[in-house]
């Protein structure tokens, strides 16, 4: 089956749960298609954009010598922001690089693995990396974008999920990577 053929990832919008939870859900459904890593980079660098749409820099690069080295997956003012599904020793080895050249490092991970990642940046590089899950980061944003009202979230839902489906788009055609926008978030 071509990557064409996989059908949009589906969540439902129920507006009496929190942001967090309408998040986790569609991470969950990512992981379940096996698109987890692209959907969720996606869904932070959408919630940044909105946020600060002149200040985002994607896939922030350093010059090493006659090399280009990869910062992370986006860069804001001095902070580097990376986006990892489930951190090994060479994303902390990361992130020590990116303080050591001055900047502030964010390390975004599924809520899985948020304690331990906490933790294990705590053993490593103590009280220098900011941990969040992206389920808290995402749906702290929609709260923002939405002015923290209940009648302007399915709006910022809404906003969120497209921006994210026109970041995906560019990146290729695999119009499988897309987020089915739920009926319930009016148009």
């Amino acid at each position: 089956m071509s990557p064409k053929n996989f059908p949009a990832i589906s969540v439902d919008y129920q507006p009496e749960v929190i942001p967090w939870n309408f998040v986790r859900e569609l991470v969950k459904a990512a992981h379940e298609a096996g698109r987890e890593e692209i959907l969720t980079r996606h869904l932070v660098g959408a919630a940044l954009h909105l946020a600060l749409p002149e200040a985002v820099q994607d896939n922030p690069t350093n010059r090493r010598g006659d090399r280009t080295v990869p910062q992370g997956h986006f860069l804001v003012g001095d902070t580097v922001f990376l986006v990892i599904m489930a951190p090994y020793m060479e994303v902390y080895d990361k992130c020590r690089e990116n303080l050591e050249n001055g900047f502030r490092v964010w390390l975004l991970v599924p809520e899985k693995y948020f304690c331990g990642t906490r933790q294990n940046a705590e053993i490593i590089l103590p009280g220098k990396v900011t941990v969040a899950s992206i389920e808290s980061f995402v749906g702290q944003s929609l709260e923002r974008l939405a002015g923290f009202s209940k009648e302007n979230l399915p709006g910022a839902v809404r906003r969120i999920l497209e921006t994210c489906n026109k970041r995906m788009k560019k990146e290729g055609p695999d119009q499988g990577l897309l987020i089915a926008l739920p009926s319930n978030l009016g148009a």
